[in-house]
């Protein structure tokens, strides 16, 4: 997952992460601009963060929105049906990203901001995103291509080796 966020004078900064969830469990591994890795581990009503290099990590209790911490916006479906029927002022269906996707567009929220998904039609997840104020996109986010293949072991551990989730 790709988090770009445009200045007004053009200037962008992004941010890539790899996404892990399974079983209640989320990991998150964001590279920084500086080329250190921070990894973000949610799950059983905690959070975990510790980076590259570090053999504790920090905790905190989770909430509602733990999952999406590090801010990628990782939206389904659900979400876009969610939004205030009064507030879409676009809807269909498009290809991004080599996806087959349904594109809903709304405005007049609490910011003000136009909003704009793109949900994949075979995953239901979100594959691109974008807000904008007036014309000017100060948001974006991609997603990669998804992977449910096996060989989770060790992912949903602590930098002591403490398994938190999985074997």
């Amino acid at each position: 997952v790709t988090v770009a966020t445009y200045r007004a004078d053009g200037t962008e900064d992004a941010l890539t992460s790899r996404v892990w969830v399974s079983g209640g469990w989320t990991r998150t591994e964001t590279t920084l601009p500086g080329g250190e890795t921070q990894v973000t581990l949610v799950g059983d009503g905690t959070v975990y963060r510790w980076y590259s290099g570090d053999r504790e990590a920090l905790s905190w209790p989770a909430d509602d929105r733990s999952d999406d911490i590090e801010g990628q916006r990782i939206l389904t479906y659900e979400d876009v049906l969610a939004l205030a029927q009064e507030n879409i002022t676009a809807a269909g269906y498009e290809d991004r990203n080599g996806q087959s996707c349904v594109y809903v567009e709304a405005s007049g929220g609490e910011l003000g901001y136009v909003e704009r998904y793109w949900v994949s039609v075979s995953t239901g997840l979100l594959v691109e995103a974008e807000m904008l104020e007036g014309e000017r996109v100060f948001y974006r986010m991609t997603a990669g291509a998804l992977d449910q293949a096996p060989g989770l072991e060790g992912r949903f551990a602590l930098p002591d080796g403490t398994v938190m989730y999985g074997t």
